[in-house]
Formats: C-alpha cells, structure tokens, sequence
C-alpha cells in the first residue's frame, strides 16, 4: 500500500511529516492524508517523492516492474449523464497523467463534486474511472440514476436489489429493488482516487 510505503521511507530517511512536507512543498497535512487515507498522490508529487528517496514509481505503488514508463493522458470529466440510447455524455475539463493503464481509451478521471463520499474521497478529488457496463458487489463505481448525473457510490448487490452506499454518514443509502433497478446505468469502476495540494 502507497501510504505506508511512504510512511516507511520517510522514517528510514529520519524525516517526520513535517520535513517531509517542506522537501516536498506540501502542507503537512498532506503527507498525514497520504500515509494514512489511501490517497495517491498527483504524478507530479510521485515523481518528487521517486527522486526524494531514489525509488522508482513502480515501487511507491507495487506496480510491476517497467510500468513506469506507462504514464498516459486521460480526459478528465466534470459531469456524466445518460445520452441517447443509454450512451453516457459528459462534461470535458481537460487532461490528467495516469499511471499503470495500457489504453487511455478504457479510462476517464472524474472530478469529484459534493461530500456524499467524505472523509474519503473529498470535492475535487480526482477518481480514475475504467469505463464497464457492470461491476462486482462491493465495488467504488460511478453510477448514473434515471439518466441523471453520476453519482460515485459503493455498490452492493444482491438478486433482487442493488444499494447505493455514501461513505459520508449524513447520506441515506439508496436501495433499488426489482424493476427500479433499470433506473441505474453503470458508467464505471473507481479504481484509483488522486488528490491535489
């Protein structure tokens, strides 16, 4: 896991958060966010890290090795909605570097709007989407409700009923049962959430 490899290096290196902050022109916070919230940091950050501690971005992220070259733009997304003929349409903000994908194409980073999601995934987070039309129980995915906007949500499956799930306790989980479950199009998997300082 990313935080608690950082958290490694930084004391093999005899840093606390703090210096480790300074050398990285963040805020402490960050750092604390990092190591222990499962936040994976911008590739400009990871890139400083990888040369702070003379690690490859391979091994901050225990991914194969010779993947580092693997750094691809993917569009970055505001809004998805339901299109014609249940083709999902989306508001274009730009571009963003991913890591470890082998087709841009199957991908979108989605900017995070709302709180339904905090503490952990916060308004202006980007979550890194791979686009697929279904997804296992228990999954972070981003879902469009009666071709509505997207909502990111933890889903939970059963035969019968699909749940939507917020993280954030002030939100009510939405259950879909028999045919209200042809209200939901799945748009995509979460499979990485990035936050900027």
């Amino acid at each position: 896991m990313f935080g608690e490899k950082l958290r490694s290096l930084r004391k093999e290196h005899g840093m606390t958060q703090v210096d480790l902050a300074n050398a990285l022109d963040l805020d402490k916070s960050s750092i604390a966010k990092y190591e222990s919230a499962g936040i994976i940091p911008s590739v400009d950050t990871l890139q400083k890290i990888s040369a702070l501690f003379n690690v490859s971005i391979d091994y901050l992220l225990n991914a194969p090795f010779g993947d580092i070259n693997n750094v691809m733009n993917v569009e970055i997304i505001g809004t998805v909605v339901a299109g014609r003929d249940g083709i999902a349409t989306y508001e274009f903000l730009g571009i963003s570097q991913a890591i470890n994908i082998n087709n841009k194409d199957e991908y979108k980073y989605l900017k995070v709007r709302g709180d339904s999601m905090a503490p952990q995934i916060l308004e202006g987070d980007l979550a890194l989407v791979r686009l697929q039309p279904d997804i296992d129980s228990g999954d972070l995915a981003v879902v469009i409700i009666g071709g509505e906007e997207g909502v990111i949500k933890k889903v939970q499956k059963t035969d019968n009923s699909i749940s939507l799930i917020s993280f954030n306790p002030m939100y009510d989980t939405r259950v879909f049962i028999g045919k209200d479950m042809e209200q939901l199009q799945i748009f995509g998997k979460v499979v990485k959430v990035e936050r900027s300082y």
